[in-house]
């Protein structure tokens, strides 16, 4: 069994990262009409993030289910938060 720690440190380090991706997709939305070569680079760099991003939801729902099944009620409500965070930083 890991270390809580180390799950909780890895909880909280996931709900930083969404914090993170969610301040720096409203950057990138608000730069976008500075110039069109730019604006098509971030085009692509948006959906590629929107589809790594999804990834990482389905990753931290996962797991967050797994951590809760086992009793494990921090790590997976902080993993779940995470979740959701990233899911809002994905899509809106």
């Amino acid at each position: 069994m890991p270390s809580t720690t180390l799950l909780k440190a890895a909880g909280y380090g996931s709900f930083l990262v969404a914090i993170k991706h969610a301040v720096s997709f409203e950057l990138l939305e608000n730069n976008s009409s500075d110039c069109i070569s730019f604006r098509n680079y971030q085009t692509l760099r948006i959906h590629t993030a929107r589809l790594v991003g999804t990834k990482e939801v389905i990753i931290a729902w996962s797991s967050s289910a797994w951590y809760l099944r086992r009793g494990i009620r921090t790590s997976g409500l902080l993993t779940a938060m995470a979740g959701i965070l990233q899911a809002y930083a994905t899509l809106h």
